[in-house]
């Protein structure tokens, strides 16, 4: 199970990489990158963005109010930070760490 102090150290670690990410412009590229992608192709899924094809360049415009609905998500990545509960991070953990995709080595001397 995943402690209180663990799961601090989480958000503390997440914020800290989110105050640099925010300060960088490759960051908010690929944010609005992943948003136009969300609405083109028509979900909202922050996960299923990495498995989207790029939009062509001479694609559909997207409509602003739906790509302001998909940049809200990453406004809103604060408030998911400090929402994260140790359950959460017990489900994201055993979801990462599947005993069926595990893998075990043995290092020997040469």
């Amino acid at each position: 199970p995943v402690t209180a102090e663990e799961l601090e150290t989480c958000r503390k670690q997440h914020r800290e990489r989110v105050a640099v990410d925010e300060r960088e412009n490759s960051w908010w590229l690929s944010r609005l990158q992943s948003a136009v992608r969300r609405v083109r192709c028509g979900t909202t899924a922050e996960a299923a963005v990495a498995e989207l094809k790029a939009p062509p360049a001479d694609g559909p415009l997207v409509p602003a109010g739906d790509l302001v609905n998909m940049l809200a998500v990453t406004a809103k990545l604060p408030e998911r930070i400090e929402s994260l509960s140790q359950a959460d991070l017990q489900s994201i953990a055993a979801k990462l760490f599947a005993r069926d995709r595990s893998v075990v080595a043995m290092l020997l001397p040469e």
